[in-house]
């Protein structure tokens, strides 16, 4: 019994040692361009007029760009990447998207390009100049520190533009995201007016400078007032009947959002 017991003990005690055996911590491995990669927050300036580009689809014109390092581990090259995207550089919008790899120097942050093949685009190129990434280099809308980027970007999708971008590394705060634009909302989408009167439907909710047209003008046609209100960009449609028939009245934005009124003049 007295030897079972000792046994018992040294079990225990060899559990307890095994138990309190400690690891060293796990390698982590980093990117080859850690500190120049990731998820970016960025606006567009015409480098001309200095003017803020508005972004299809983006309430606030900020706009997701991306950098990430290569396949094989390059520390001299990494990959630029800017979505699809539609920008009022041109009228009324253009394409904009850009996918290449850029020449960067880690020691001082820098990158560059020339003509480089645009993976977005068949055939088109694009250049990138001055580019800039500092450590802690901004204070972004939530009031915190990160990261900055900044470069100029030209490309032959647009001939004769310089773009600047800028904008800091994303912080996942709402304050600090990129924020959709919101959907057009009208108080009704559908009426029904007699040939030679009026009607109006509200603009509930929108993104400012409308346009509208009808798909039978000879039936109805349609104007919009907006109100003086930048936080919902409210307003208000007129449509007039001028024959007997149906027609589609579409609102559009400025965002490129849309809404149709179904019409009916009897």
């Amino acid at each position: 019994m007295k030897i079972y017991k000792i046994f018992l003990l040294l079990f225990c005690v060899t559990a307890f040692f095994t138990s309190c055996e400690t690891y060293g911590d796990p390698d982590v491995d980093y990117s080859s361009v850690e500190k120049m990669s990731g998820e970016w927050v960025i606006r567009l300036n015409d480098a001309n007029t200095k003017a803020l580009l508005n972004v299809l689809g983006y309430k606030d014109d900020k706009v997701p760009i991306y950098t990430y390092n290569t396949s094989d581990g390059s520390k001299t090259q990494m990959w630029l990447r800017i979505g699809s995207a539609s920008i009022s550089a041109t009228s009324p919008y253009a394409p904009f998207a850009v996918k290449g790899k850029v020449n960067i120097d880690l020691g001082s942050k820098t990158f560059s390009a020339s003509d480089v093949e645009n993976g977005f685009f068949s055939g088109k190129k694009f250049s990138v100049s001055e580019g800039k990434v500092i450590l802690d280099g901004t204070v972004t809308p939530s009031g915190g520190k990160a990261d900055s980027i900044s470069f100029k970007l030209t490309s032959d999708l647009h001939p004769g533009i310089t773009y600047i971008v800028s904008g800091y590394r994303r912080t996942g705060w709402h304050e600090d995201d990129p924020t959709a634009a919101d959907p057009i909302s009208l108080a009704k989408t559908t009426v029904s007016l007699a040939a030679g009167a009026s009607t109006t439907v509200a603009i509930k909710k929108g993104n400012g400078t409308y346009t509208i047209e009808s798909s039978a003008p000879a039936i109805a046609t349609a104007t919009v007032v907006e109100n003086n209100d930048p936080e919902k960009h409210t307003g208000t449609i007129t449509i007039n009947g001028h024959a007997a028939g149906g027609a589609k009245i579409t609102i559009k934005d400025m965002e490129g959002r849309s809404e149709n009124i179904i019409v009916t003049v009897e």
